[in-house]
């Protein structure tokens, strides 16, 4: 149970510093998954010869969610776990005063 609750949280992690940094995505084991299920794909040189990117959170200059309600969802999902974790800090500690 430690262990799948180990994998989630590092999973919410990468998921974290991918939704605060677009371009961080392909730096994570994840990457792998976003691209296979046609949620994230990779931006090369030829995408910024093609036309001018806009400059929204969900799309960064090497990397971009295919939709923008992937990043939103993602985000959110990310919030309620950071919500969740201090909340549980917060009871942990109040139980232990």
């Amino acid at each position: 149970m430690k262990e799948n609750l180990k994998n989630i949280n590092e999973v919410l992690e990468e998921l974290k510093s991918g939704v605060d940094d677009v371009d961080n995505l392909s730096m994570f084991k994840i990457w792998n998954y976003l691209l296979n299920k046609n949620i994230a794909i990779k931006i090369d040189a030829k995408f910024h010869k093609i036309s001018n990117l806009p400059e929204e959170p969900w799309i960064g200059n090497r990397n971009a969610f295919q939709l923008s309600i992937y990043y939103w969802i993602l985000k959110i999902i990310c919030t309620i776990n950071r919500v969740a974790r201090l909340k549980n800090l917060r009871i942990t500690l109040c139980k232990c005063v």
